[in-house]
């Protein structure tokens, strides 16, 4: 997959719609991510889930990305 360029980095480029969600769409996603993070607990355990929790909030960090802590509903 190559690299978008200036002319194609816009999202509304990219997909011929504008950048952004309708609420159904987020709800699906907070489902999907929901689903998801169940699985990896179920996998991984508490202990695994926090270890993972760990490294991605140091990855975050060395990204300088903000992170958000807390309940997400």
């Amino acid at each position: 997959m190559s690299k978008p360029g200036p002319e194609n980095s816009d999202p509304v480029m990219q997909t011929g719609e504008p950048a952004g969600a309708a609420p159904a769409d987020i709800e699906l996603d907070k489902l999907e991510w929901r689903e998801a993070l169940e699985d990896i607990l179920a996998c991984y355990g508490t202990q695994g889930v926090q270890e993972i929790l760990a490294s991605l909030g140091n990855w975050c960090a060395e990204q300088q990305l903000p992170v958000r802590v807390g309940n997400v509903n």
